[in-house]
């Protein structure tokens, strides 16, 4: 039976977790470090999950019915986006495209490696590294994927945070309501998002330019 996983792979998770607002106080940069372990837990409504950070793992489920059932809700689907109350986890699904069976099988096959000839020896123990390295291959470049896709999960989830903070800021202006500060939560949002902020600032900037040039040339 296919075993299924999913992974939470981008440490921009970290945003959304008050346990880690500390640590995020002192340095924000933090919010990107890869290498530090972590766990969490996802409230799915009807269960609460532990997830550790950027390590496969298997959905809670008595059959496999259910382990998709849990894992549409945790990832979202193939796209993402069939569940975006769990965007903001940045959870995937985690496919090592590595035939987990097959490399069982070949490693319980050790008459080569025992074997008193030599050259049948070296063969079995050449094609033995081979097969490691193309697997780790296999494994790093799904890895890679993984932290991408699960990185445009949570950066999904903060543009929404992000857009409803400006509606709402709009909203009260008109109202002639003033700003409201922004939570610790929007504010590392918009530190995640700094530089794709900056990007539209500057475009709106410009097609404004465009605008009231065209507009101050035209004649009524």
């Amino acid at each position: 039976m296919q075993t299924l996983y999913y992974i939470a792979g981008s440490p921009l998770v970290k945003v959304f977790l008050p346990e880690w607002q500390d640590a995020i106080e002192r340095d924000p940069d933090v919010i990107y470090d890869m290498n530090t372990p972590f766990e969490f837990d996802v409230d799915t409504g009807s269960r609460c999950i532990h997830v550790a950070f950027n390590k496969p793992m298997t959905p809670p489920g008595g059959s496999f019915a259910e382990q998709k059932d849990v894992l549409m809700v945790l990832t979202g689907g193939e796209t993402g986006a069939n569940s975006r109350a769990t965007d903001w986890s940045g959870i995937v699904l985690f496919d090592p495209k590595v035939d987990m069976a097959q490399m069982l099988d070949a490693m319980a096959m050790m008459d080569d490696f025992i074997s008193e000839d030599p050259k049948v020896k070296e063969a079995a123990i050449k094609k033995r590294i081979a097969e490691q390295r193309a697997a780790a291959a296999k494994i790093k470049e799904t890895r890679k994927a993984v932290q991408l896709r699960s990185e445009q999960r949570i950066l999904r989830h903060m543009r929404m945070t992000h857009h409803n903070l400006i509606k709402q800021w709009q909203t009260n202006a008109e109202q002639n309501v003033g700003k409201y500060p922004p939570s610790f939560t929007e504010q590392l949002g918009m530190y995640a998002l700094r530089t794709e902020l900056q990007n539209k600032s500057e475009k709106s900037r410009k097609i404004n330019e465009k605008v009231n040039e065209i507009m101050a040339h035209q004649v009524v």
